[in-house]
């Protein structure tokens, strides 16, 4: 064979696999799917790293992911590690972004806009999320993952796990013990100013009224409609308090709905904020002043519908 046709079947060859490669639609199925406390984007914490009380697990999809009595090899070793990557499918994104745009608004810019891939925003070309999330437990004879720290809403399918190295996965971070005897300068991290900013001011000034508190001890005790993720109270009003600090509201209800109730769900809960802003101080103040268990509220409405 002639140097030239070797040459041209190389290029024939490379002109395939870039072609293929562009012409390829993937099918990925979910490993998982992710139960949450969260059961609406609403409230949902822009990172999971923010809202270190929220709680989920990663129930396996046997299906999927080895078969019912295989699946627990897969996560053999994954118990020795402390934090996990989650790569996971926006699901809920909506109707209203089906037209992806170039160009997004970034919370921390006041109404400013970057590309949406120095952003990240869940409306992608393919709307896939990362996360990094606290193992607590896992369970691999019924192949579930629990976890904390989470910004994932409840039916999230997640694609992939993968655990957290630092060695690997920290920019700038390198122990010459423990990275193969390789002497290499560690990378300068940087990053545009704008990320500094936060996205908006944080709520200092949150109480809860007495009634608040004694429906928040009652719903946790309530063996008829229990809790899925919380058993102590005090749990559920820390991760009810990171929420709030956060200042979850859309930037239309910081502006337009003050005068109105805020209201989220967590866990089985439906909270009840009163949220304002204080002219003499020009600080925030949130008043949790009801907690009630979501299901009951349904009942109520159903049976008032009824008479």
């Amino acid at each position: 064979m002639s140097e030239s046709t070797m040459l041209n079947e190389q290029v024939e060859v490379e002109n395939n696999a870039v072609n293929g490669a562009n012409n390829t639609n993937l099918i990925v199925k979910p490993i998982g799917i992710f139960e949450s406390v969260f059961t609406r984007k609403n409230a949902t914490p822009r990172q999971g790293a923010l809202c270190t009380k929220s709680k989920g697990r990663l129930v396996l999809t046997p299906e999927n992911c080895f078969g019912k009595f295989a699946q627990g090899h897969g996560l053999d070793g994954l118990q020795d590690f402390s934090h996990l990557w989650l790569i996971y499918h926006f699901h809920d994104n909506g109707d209203d972004y089906k037209q992806i745009r170039t160009k997004v608004r970034a919370p921390r810019l006041n109404g400013g806009k970057v590309g949406v891939f120095a952003s990240r925003t869940p409306h992608r070309p393919n709307p896939i999320g990362l996360t990094l999330a606290k193992l607590e437990a896992v369970d691999m004879k019924e192949g579930v993952l629990h976890l904390s720290g989470m910004d994932l809403i409840d039916g999230t399918p997640v694609l992939d796990i993968k655990p957290f190295i630092p060695q690997y996965d920290t920019a700038g971070y390198f122990n010459s013990a423990h990275g193969g005897g390789v002497d290499v300068t560690p990378p300068n991290v940087s990053y545009p100013s704008w990320i500094e900013q936060p996205p908006v001011s944080p709520i200092e000034d949150i109480t809860f009224t007495e009634q608040a508190i004694k429906q928040l001890e009652e719903c946790c005790n309530d063996a008829k409609h229990p809790l899925k993720f919380y058993k102590d109270w005090h749990d559920v009003r820390d991760a009810i308090l990171e929420v709030l600090r956060l200042d979850p509201r859309s930037t239309y209800r910081r502006k337009k709905c003050q005068d109105k109730i805020y209201y989220f769900h967590i866990d089985e809960l439906n909270v009840s904020v009163d949220i304002k802003d204080d002219v003499e101080t020009n600080k925030t103040k949130a008043i949790v002043t009801k907690v009630e268990i979501w299901q009951v509220v349904l009942d109520c409405l159903k049976n008032d519908s009824k008479e």
